[in-house]
């Protein structure tokens, strides 16, 4: 079987992708991005892995080889894969993608794309924009013009009715009748035809379809640009954030160089950082590496951002295949697993511990499980589940240890096991727990941000979840004072907050979060003294508390001071 001039490669949904030069394929199994086990395809129907299509595996592994020894494998020209045929099994799948396509291939005719609202009719004349309108109500042109206050509803029925008179243009006829500036009116069309086609490009439209047919001098021409168009349509209709929250889900995956048929990425009107951002793709670098390495502030994150996705949307760049998210999804469900196997168990089996263990011993086995287990010790661009089911296996690991903490706790818990006193929980309460736990953790983040209103609901869903929970109370006491100290109010929500805070621990004297918040509470009403006790005591139930340990550091050098002011005034 002859080598394939190209192939596809198939996406995680299934689908495929392509078609790329045999080149990029080349490129990617020296780079290690692609191996034996990536399904390929010369169709992009039937799919194999590199491994089982021997001819392009020798091929490949022989190019990798002539790279090794420092010799150049290919010719001058890259060859290009084939166009992309409108109305055929590859037709372009979006718009931006169309009109590149179509520009490249200086094609004439109509793309024409339909939604349930209603149709967008492109007319093409040697691959250039030309005309355009469309059936979908509040994308008309009256609409516009009415909107932009440039005519009222009077004079466009008018208009309307004398548009046979030139030729059936509206425009002609609000021009011809004195409504509207010649001027005024051609960057009003302008700009509503720019408004449709970003519509289009950003809507729920179907994939463009192609008809070839003569296509007329419009009366009113447009004055696009070729190749520049489709940059301005993505500037224009897709807001950066839009643009993240689409990429957000493939910023790990290798981006790939492609190549549409008879156009040049250099063509198109980039901006010099846009254009430098998709300089640096080589099939190995992704989407988080160029925002780290060519990013840094708002302007450059939008440059990269916006070039990536103009790139892929009109097929220069693909995405490869994310390795770390596959991987972290199966370390997720294997988690989730476990997760479901240590709820069921008792406490000395999810530590792995029994009651002849000393102390220290199980303290060493908790930080080791711990360890394994805290979210913190993964990327933050993990996936959200790997993300999820790890901060609950750290959570029920801790809860147990807290538990079995000393030596009485575990000859009591042994005791219990032996007598058959230890009912273990429900389930659905140690997923409810479980939760409580994570929207906690969720609502210290977002403190940390300042974002007190979001952390409030947040720890109200902790509480909906664990409403026995005191320390979570506690915790909430102190992120609403937090809330009203932000507006101004913090001194008297401060005093309410130490009342209900005492009330809480009247029956809970070993929560050292709890003191730790009545320490800054007093100091925020200026009871300085009342708070450095607190501070020290919550070194009582753990030595090496880092901001009790400033605060207390604080307090005794304020006391020192004060003292050394007394001394010399007597």
């Amino acid at each position: 079987m002859a080598i394939p001039d190209q192939v596809f490669f198939r996406q995680h949904d299934g689908s495929a992708i392509g078609p790329f030069a045999l080149t990029a394929l080349e490129v990617l199994y020296y780079e290690r991005v692609v191996d034996e086990r990536t399904p390929v395809s010369s169709d992009g129907y039937g799919f194999r892995t590199l491994g089982e299509w021997a001819e392009v595996l020798t091929h490949v592994m022989s190019v990798k080889e002539a790279l090794v020894r420092g010799e150049d494998p290919w010719p001058q020209t890259l060859p290009r894969v084939e166009p992309l045929v409108p109305g055929g099994d590859h037709r372009p799948q979006n718009l931006i993608r169309a009109l590149v396509s179509h520009a490249g291939a200086a094609t004439t005719g109509t793309l024409s794309l339909t939604s349930d609202a209603g149709e967008v009719s492109i007319a093409l004349k040697d691959g250039k924009v030309v005309a355009l309108s469309t059936t979908v109500a509040d994308l008309a042109l009256t609409e516009h013009l009415l909107r932009k206050q440039l005519v009222d509803e009077s004079a466009l029925a008018k208009a309307e009715s004398n548009s046979a008179s030139v030729g059936g243009d509206l425009g002609a006829a609000l021009v011809a009748m004195g409504f509207v500036e010649p001027h005024v009116y051609f960057q009003a069309f302008v700009d509503w035809a720019k408004q449709v086609l970003g519509h289009a490009a950003a809507g729920a439209f179907d994939a463009p379809h192609f008809e070839a047919q003569d296509v007329a001098n419009p009366s009113v021409p447009l004055g696009f640009d070729r190749l520049g168009l489709p940059v301005e349509v993505v500037r224009d209709a897709f807001p950066v954030s839009e643009i993240r929250k689409r990429l957000l889900p493939v910023r790990r995956c290798p981006l790939i160089p492609s190549q549409v048929e008879g156009v040049q990425l250099e063509d198109c009107k980039l901006q010099a950082k846009e254009q430098r951002a998709l300089n640096s793709v080589n099939g190995v670098r992704t989407l988080k590496d160029l925002l780290e390495e060519l990013g840094g502030g708002e302007d450059r994150d939008q440059s990269v951002l916006r070039a990536v996705f103009f790139a892929e949307q009109a097929g220069f760049v693909v995405f490869g295949e994310d390795d770390a998210g596959r991987r972290e999804r199966a370390e997720a469900a294997t988690l989730e697993a476990r997760l479901e196997r240590l709820t069921a168990q008792n406490d000395f089996e999810i530590l792995g511990i029994d009651q002849n263990n000393s102390d220290e011993e199980v303290i060493a086995k908790y930080r080791e499980l711990a360890m394994l287990y805290h979210p913190d010790k993964i990327s933050p661009d993990a996936d959200p589940a790997l993300v999820d089911v790890r901060r609950r296996l750290f959570t029920l690991v801790t809860e147990t240890f807290h538990r079995q903490e000393t030596e009485n706790e575990r000859w009591k818990y042994a005791s219990d096991l032996e007598q058959g006193n230890v009912v273990r929980d429900d389930p659905q309460k140690v997923q409810a727990l479980l939760q409580a736990e994570l929207a906690y953790e969720k609502a210290k983040v977002l403190v940390n941000k300042r974002k007190f209103d979001e952390a409030l609901q947040h720890i109200d869903e902790a509480l909906r979840l664990n409403g026995n929970d005191v320390e979570l109370r506690i915790q909430r006491e102190y992120i609403a004072y937090q809330r009203a100290a932000r507006v101004g109010d913090g001194e008297q929500a401060a005093a309410d907050a130490i009342k209900r805070v005492l009330a809480l621990m009247n029956n809970n004297a070993n929560i050292a979060s709890g003191y730790l918040i009545l320490g800054h509470l007093h100091k925020a009403v200026h009871k300085q003294e009342i708070a450095l006790k607190y501070f020290e005591k919550v070194l009582e139930f753990d030595e090496a508390n880092p901001i009790a340990l400033q605060e207390v550091r604080l307090g005794h050098r304020r006391k020192d001071r004060e003292a050394k002011k007394k001394k010399r005034w007597l």
